[in-house]
């Protein structure tokens, strides 16, 4: 019996993408909301404090934080 190639899922290189920024930005805000979904599913089911900053490729500032961004930098500084 002859045995099938199959490629199966792969991982990709990262690489900056080449084409317009139209298409970076909306690559940057589809992997942003899934990040912070992530985050969001870690911190409930593991009771985790989070804070995510992500900076756009624009330079505009997103964050997420839980139980709020401030509280979870407030508590690594140690104030």
């Amino acid at each position: 019996m002859e045995k099938k190639n199959f490629m199966g899922r792969r991982k990709t290189a990262a690489k900056i993408m080449q084409r317009a920024r139209v298409h970076r930005a909306r690559t940057f805000n589809k992997l942003r909301v899934k990040l912070f979904k992530r985050a969001m599913e870690f911190s409930i089911l593991c009771g985790a404090e989070v804070a995510i900053v992500a900076f756009s490729p624009s330079g505009r500032a997103y964050s997420f934080g839980y139980p709020s961004v401030t509280a979870v930098l407030d508590k690594f500084r140690g104030e």
